[in-house]
This record gives C-alpha cells, structure tokens and sequence, in this order.
C-alpha cells in the first residue's frame, strides 16, 4: 500500500507541474502583444536631447540643436533630468519674435505620405509666465511643405486659456481649419509637465479612407485623437520641421522665458516602442 500511493503522489505532482508549465506559457503567449520588446532609451531616435552635453549658458542656436533659436541658451536654474534644461526666452520689443523665441528642428528627409512623426517634450512655466498672445499661443508645431515647397500649413497644439479648465488647449491642421478642444487641469506653474503630438502623414484622414491622423498627451494621457484631420494639404506634401513656439504672434510680447527638457522626436524609421494605456505607440512620459 505504500509504494501505490507513493507512485500516486508522484503522478500528483507531474500531472500540476506540467499544467502550472503550460499556463505559464499561455500566459506570455497573450501578453506579448503588450510588452516593449526593448526600452525606448535604446531606441536611435531621429532626435534627442537633455541638453547636458552642453556648458551653462551656451546659445542653443544656428542647429546646436535648434534653429532660429536667438535667445534659447542652456540652464541650470531648473531641469527635468541631469543638470540642465533650455531656457527660451523672449523679450518685450521681440515683435513676433520668430528667429528669437523657442527654436525649431527640421527634419531631413522630411516625412511623406505614409510615414509618421512622435514628438515629446517636459516643460516648465515659472510662476512669471504670461500667457498673452492673441488668439491663442502656439506651442507644439510640425509644418507640412507641398511639393512645390510652398507652405501647406501646420499641425498645430495652441494653449488657449492656460489659467482656466475650460478651452485650456486646442488643435488643428492649417488649411482644414477645424478646432478641438481640450477642457481639463489649467497649465501648472513651477513643475513639469509632459507633452507629445503625433500625426500619422497623410492628405486622407481616417475618417474618410486613409491614414491622417492627429494624437496629443498630456502627462501620459490621451487628451486628442482627431481621425478627421489630414495632415498635409496633398498626396505628395510633406512634414518638414517641428517648431516649438516660434512666433508671439502679430503683436508685442512680454518678457517671458520657460524650460524645456527630455526633447524626443520620432519617425516611423525608428518608432517609439512604448505603449498608452490604449495600445497606441508613443515615446511616453
């Protein structure tokens, strides 16, 4: 009787080792679809930068990274990561300030019908900041050229009333001429925050067949995603540069200057491998 039931425990156990085996690799098997293969950081991204490579105080302009870009310098009064973040600046008397305020990065070859663009970066509002450009202030910009390399218009994040809950932010692509807005958290002052836009490059939005398509994030969360934008004006335009800031604007600005930090840009060459909480790929916060 001993030896019996000795046998039978060891059936026992062979038979819950192998069922435990064989869950656990259904279990990997439904997961895998969900799991980064690698980390972002190893990903080569088309650009990116944390602006520690860099002495205090250097001018970040004339492509070190950034063009037009005259009054954005390294700093170290406040930073996301490492030591440093880029102050961008504008002065009253900048006018528009285009050249001056904020910076640009183009992107070469641009990207054509088909293709996609991440953009992430933090930023920091001081307590002095003064949202007062009129209508609305632009902020995260990524410019479609036609063929001809005339302008085709920007795919546009604007802040709107950053001091409120209601109409905090709005989007649109130039030339469509369609708003969305966002109501939600007003823009904090003195702390980080995360932002990325994406657009998936096409003059077909997916309402209507094709691919044009527009994604913001705010700190992690979806707060747009527009299927109704196509992203550049015709079939054989293209996404040429990111702007950020820019332009105050047909008016006087006030003297004004914010950080910004952990700037990432993304093409479909080497994509972010990230996902939000609803399956879609994004460089992440």
């Amino acid at each position: 009787m001993g030896t019996l039931k000795h046998k039978h425990m060891n059936k026992t156990y062979i038979s819950s080792l192998f069922l435990l085996t064989i869950g656990l690799w259904l279990s990997s098997c439904s997961s895998s679809d969900e799991a980064d293969p690698k980390p972002n950081q190893e990903v080569d991204f088309y650009f990116s930068n944390n602006f520690d490579s860099y002495e205090n105080g250097v001018s970040l302009s004339s492509m070190k990274p950034f063009d037009a870009a005259g009054r954005t310098t390294v700093s170290n009064e406040q930073s996301y990561s490492g030591q440093y973040s880029a102050k961008m600046e504008i002065h009253e008397g900048d006018a528009g300030g285009f050249g001056l305020w904020g910076g640009l990065v183009p992107l070469s070859p641009g990207v054509k019908k088909g293709g996609e663009v991440w953009v992430r970066l933090r930023i920091y509002w001081p307590s002095s900041f003064v949202f007062s450009a009129t209508p609305y202030m632009k902020f995260m910009r990524l410019h479609n050229k036609t063929s001809a390399g005339e302008n085709g218009g920007y795919n546009d994040l604007y802040i709107d009333k950053a001091n409120a809950t209601t109409q905090v932010m709005r989007c649109i692509k130039e030339y469509h001429n369609i708003w969305e807005v966002y109501d939600g958290d007003k823009i904090p002052r003195d702390t980080w925050e995360t932002y990325e836009m994406y657009i998936a490059v096409d003059d077909v939005s997916v309402d209507k067949g094709g691919q044009g398509r527009m994604r913001i994030w705010r700190d992690g969360a979806l707060i747009f995603d527009r299927t109704d934008v196509p992203t550049i004006t015709e079939a054989q335009g293209e996404i040429k540069q990111f702007n950020l800031f820019t332009y105050w604007n047909n008016e006087m600005p006030p003297t004004n200057h914010v950080y910004v930090d952990d700037m990432v840009i993304a093409t479909h060459v080497n994509p972010p491998l990230k996902k939000d909480s609803k399956g879609n790929y994004f460089i992440g916060h």
